[in-house]
């Protein structure tokens, strides 16, 4: 019944054609085309189902004989062909067929609401319909009449039983005959348009498909080898010959089309039968057109291909064995299988996986350079897709796979710089480290051996960041420069018009000058912090390199806060040192960190001013030199320790006291002194808690830390005063009163013994005062030659007033005049006691002064009058 069926489905097709007459109208050119493409569908359905078999039929004798060749389905086909060949000119292909239907099904009457009518869609003459549906044509190729008997030859062919197929692979050279038909045809069209080309590839897909599933069912053999060949041909001389023709005109040409024909060509290529012939070259065709075109339809699609019947790649003696085994011991590698997502896929597919990525990533960098110098409307191909795969490649091709993250870090940092992606550098070190304590780790090192080769290898690949950093050359392709303003336009501004989220120098982005110094300046410190532990390496010459790089870094750029660590890393260095060469003791250092302790102390003590760029009103000058006092007191203490505390314990406790306590006795005035001084006090008498010696030296060696915290006791309380007044009428000689803003609201009290000077206290003041004029003369002129102004500054004098009853006057209204620019205006309750205190004080022969100590307190003081 099947065959009486398709048959009569041929007889039809016949009488169809040669009723037609060529003269008459479009009409009749859409009912022959539709009877041919029902009559060939109806009859490929048949075959595919199996229904046209010729067992069981009269005819089985003569299938039988042909090995199970379907000689009556094929010359079936050959009919068809002939027909459809004479019909060629006037038969519509399916790109119209489809137009056709689809416009019909689209027909439709509309209700609109607001009018309560009913709209019908308007129809087009005749001419016009003819019109837009031959605009849809997909070309001559895209025929039921050709593709349909080339699909049926091959179902015919699929018939051959498969011992037949193994013993006689020349069947396959029928094969040939649908895939040359097809590639004849793509010639035969003037230029090969764009649309051609993609309906020949996928014409030769749907012919070759049946005969793939077929050689799935056998091992490779010579017929699998004729099939791959066969699929290959086709292509390869479509490519050459168009290459020596040229292709259609620019009109005719469709990125949409060629991105379909490469599509096509990667799933011709997933019907690979041999094992890799068809896969491999395909492959390569497909990636090549795809990176020069930018097709990222094909980039997505390319490395699906490996992905698929991966079992046919491992099997022995396939194409992929016979090429590789004769390499030795890298075909022996590439030819190891790893497991991948559960299957097993041998190297090779990993390379290939490696190679697609490096091929796309590079071309995707090159395209950012393109627009970054102006090309415009250039199709982009992905980057995040090919870098997944490039890390499966890597997964699968590395016998050990200890390495993997440190080569994928690798590649993202070249391409990212290629790219001008600036994001992955600042993370570039912490990823090092770790890539390379899993990469070391599996050869065999452990414990602190593991971690100094890890600080050494990231150190050195930091270290070559940096030198690239600092000369440019890591930003040779990113994006221009702009300014904080630029980088903060379009931002979100609240009502007062500032940003909400201002953005903020980035050394991730590297968008501005300043991120890009930042990130230059951490990758420096990164360098030098994991070359400076990587204690084992070079006989521990890398902390000794670092320690003097840092000495000379801090100097060369000023960088101030720097220079207060090298002589910790000096100490290291020798600690080193002292350790690799085992030197006994290990005390070099720390006798080191008690000298450059004790130098920075001293040149914190007088006041070391370097030549850098400092602010002009000096605060972070002074900021800094505090820090030098802590950390002179810090390195001395802890070198003292180091040092000396293994050979004398007690010896070592009393020495931190000494030493800390010559912190304040360089200058107690220093709040930072005083602060070092009481806390090493404190530690070095705790540390004689812990001292193994005779309690007799313990309690002396407490007596002396007890000694050294009365002392500054004293200190403090010379620095706080022994009175509480906070205005004292005292004779004493000229001296350098402080402006200081302070509270002024506490009351004022005279702070003299008695109401009035007596006749000795008045002798014994001038002696004092005529013992030291001369001496305050000579400085006062000292002062005013080296700077007139500073001189001012520091004496607050009221110069306009000579004796008490002119004073007086400028007491009346509260408000005394200077001559630096500003005025003192005194509150009433302090001006009363003022004048309280000058009305009970005999001041003859001296001239009442006021003026304020370091705590703000007034004070008021008489100096012999000149006259």
């Amino acid at each position: 019944m099947p065959w009486i069926v398709a048959l009569y489905l041929l007889a039809s097709v016949i009488i169809e054609q040669l009723e037609f007459d060529e003269s008459e109208s479009f009409a009749a050119r859409k009912d022959m085309s539709i009877t041919i493409a029902t009559s060939l569908s109806l009859t490929v359905l048949l075959a595919a189902l199996g229904r046209l078999s010729l067992s069981n039929t009269p005819l089985a004798a003569i299938e039988s004989q042909m090995m199970g060749f379907n000689l009556l389905l094929a010359l079936i086909a050959v009919a068809y062909f002939i027909i459809g060949n004479r019909m060629s000119e006037v038969e519509l292909d399916i790109g119209v067929l489809l137009k056709m239907i689809s416009k019909n099904a689209g027909k439709s009457a509309s209700f609109d609401p607001t009018t309560s009518t009913w709209t019908v869609d308007e129809e087009l003459s005749e001419d016009e319909s003819d019109a837009e549906l031959m605009a849809a044509t997909w070309g001559e190729i895209a025929r039921f009449s050709l593709l349909g008997p080339l699909i049926l030859f091959t179902t015919a062919m699929v018939s051959i039983k498969t011992n037949a197929l193994d013993a006689y692979p020349l069947w396959m050279l029928l094969f040939a005959l649908p895939v040359g038909i097809i590639v004849r045809e793509v010639l035969n069209v003037d230029g090969a348009a764009s649309k051609d080309r993609a309906v020949g590839v996928w014409a030769m897909f749907a012919i070759a498909l049946p005969m793939s599933v077929k050689l799935a069912e056998i091992d490779f053999n010579v017929a699998s080898l004729f099939f791959d060949i066969i699929i290959l041909s086709g292509p390869i001389i479509v490519h050459f010959v168009l290459l020596k023709r040229g292709l259609a005109p620019r009109e005719e040409l469709s990125k949409k089309a060629d991105d379909m024909t490469l599509l096509g060509l990667v799933m011709l290529g997933m019907l690979d039968s041999s094992g890799g012939l068809a896969l491999t070259v395909l492959f390569a065709i497909v990636l090549w057109r795809a990176i020069i075109h930018r097709s990222r339809l094909a980039i997505y699609a390319l490395p699906l291909m490996w992905l698929f019947f991966p079992g046919n790649l491992t099997q022995s003696g396939n194409f992929i064995h016979t090429i590789l085994e004769p390499l030795g011991s890298v075909g022996d590698m590439l030819l190891g299988t790893e497991y991948f997502l559960g299957e097993r896929y041998i190297r090779f597919v990993g390379l290939m996986w490696v190679i697609y990525a490096a091929l796309a990533l590079g071309k995707s960098a090159g395209d950012v350079q393109l627009r970054r110098r102006g090309e415009e409307n250039i199709e982009t191909l992905p980057f995040i897709y090919p870098g997944i795969f490039l890390f499966f490649g890597l997964d699968i091709i590395l016998i050990e796979d200890a390495w993997l993250l440190c080569v994928v870090t690798t590649i993202l940092l070249l391409f990212g710089w290629g790219a001008g992606r600036m994001e992955g550098f600042a993370f570039a070190p912490v990823a090092y480290f770790f890539s390379f304590l899993i990469g070391f780790e599996s050869e065999g090192y452990d414990g602190f051996e593991l971690f100094s080769i890890t600080c050494f290898g990231t150190g050195l690949v930091v270290f070559a960041l940096w030198i690239a950093s600092s000369k440019g050359l890591l930003f040779k392709w990113a994006k221009e420069v702009v300014s904080i303003e630029d980088l903060n336009q379009g931002l979100v501004t609240n009502v007062a018009g500032t940003a909400i989220s201002s953005k903020q120098p980035s050394m991730i982005r590297c968008a501005t000058e300043e991120g890009r110094e930042k990130l230059s300046a951490a990758l420096r410190i990164w360098g030098m912090a994991f070359l400076l532990f990587s204690f084992d390496e070079v006989y521990g010459l890398s902390t000794l390199f670092v320690a003097l790089w840092v000495t000379w870094e801090a100097w060369d750029k000023k960088d101030r806060t720097l220079l207060l660590l090298t002589p910790a890393l000096h100490a290291i260095a020798l600690w080193n040192i002292e350790r690799v060469a085992e030197i006994q003791g290990n005390d070099l250092a720390g006798w080191l960190l008690i000298i450059e302790g004790s130098v920075m102390s001293y040149l914190a003590a007088i006041k070391w001013y370097p030549n850098w760029d400092w602010s002009e009103d000096g605060e972070d000058y002074w900021k800094w030199n505090d820090m030098m006092i802590i950390f002179g007191a810090t390195y001395g203490v802890v070198g003292i320790i180091w040092a000396l505390w293994d050979l004398t314990d007690i010896g070592a406790a009393l020495l931190i006291i000494l030493y800390c306590g010559m912190q304040a006795a360089a200058d107690f005035e220093n709040s930072w002194r005083r602060i070092t001084s009481l806390v090493g006090t404190s530690l070095g008498t705790f540390l004689v808690l812990f001292t193994d010696v005779d309690s007799t030296f313990a309690g002396i060696a407490l007596i002396v830390g007890g000694l050294a915290a009365f002392a500054q006791a004293v200190l403090y309380f010379r620095i706080w005063g022994v009175d509480e007044g906070a205005v004292k009428a005292e004779l004493a000689a000229p001296h350098e009163p402080e402006v200081q803003a302070k509270d002024y609201s506490e009351e004022i009290t005279e702070v003299s013994e008695e109401d009035e000077l007596t006749e000795d206290s008045e002798t014994v003041a001038e002696a004092i005062v005529l013992d030291e004029i001369d001496e305050y003369s000579q400085l006062e002129e000292e002062l005013r030659e080296e700077d007139a102004d500073t001189v001012g500054e520091l004496e607050v004098q009221a110069d306009t007033v000579g004796e008490v009853q002119d004073i007086q006057e400028v007491l009346e209204s509260g408000r005394v005049s200077t001559t630096m620019g500003f005025d003192i205006d005194l509150p009433p309750e302090v001006l009363e006691n003022i004048k309280q205190s000058l009305a009970q004080t005999d001041a003859e022969g001296f001239r009442p002064v006021v003026g304020f100590d370091q705590f703000g307190r007034i004070i008021l003081s008489f100096e012999p009058s000149n006259s």
